[in-house]
């Protein structure tokens, strides 16, 4: 935006100047700021994504089969991952599962979950989107003993 001028040949008094050479430096420290949060923001983001989480895969952007498990209650799901648990020769740790995931480096996860009660279950789908994490990034949770 140019100055306004008092006289028609374009010149500005000493004041002018200083207040005009004064906005125009304070607005280009306003410009350089913001674009260097803007960058300390992208940076920041940048970061955090690529940290994501500590896990034993990240399958993130490959083709997965994932086969679902639903049982009719959380119990039933607790059951059965006691039977794979012992099946598999780890120790179960008594801790009350109500979903667990299984996979295998060729890509292939099955997922186990209680069936749904209705479109406002949220816990339930919860539970399904966290087992369905394990299939892409695999453990995350403390290790279970052999």
């Amino acid at each position: 935006m140019s100055p306004t001028y008092k006289d028609g040949h374009g010149g500005m008094t000493k004041e002018e100047k200083r207040k005009y050479t004064t906005k125009i430096v304070l607005r280009t420290i306003g410009v350089i700021a913001l674009l260097g949060y803007c960058l300390l923001f992208l940076y920041v983001n940048y970061n955090t994504e690529r940290k994501g989480i500590t896990s034993t895969h990240d399958w993130t952007y490959q083709g997965i089969e994932i086969v679902p498990h639903v049982y009719p209650s959380k119990a039933e799901v607790n059951e059965a991952y006691k039977v794979w648990v012992s099946s598999q020769g780890y120790n179960y740790d008594h801790q009350e599962r109500v979903g667990w995931a299984t996979w295998s480096d060729d890509n292939y996860c099955e997922v186990h979950f209680p069936r749904i009660k209705n479109e406002n279950d949220k816990e339930t789908l919860e539970i399904i989107g966290h087992e369905i994490a394990h299939c892409f990034y695999g453990n995350w949770h403390k290790e279970v003993s052999k």
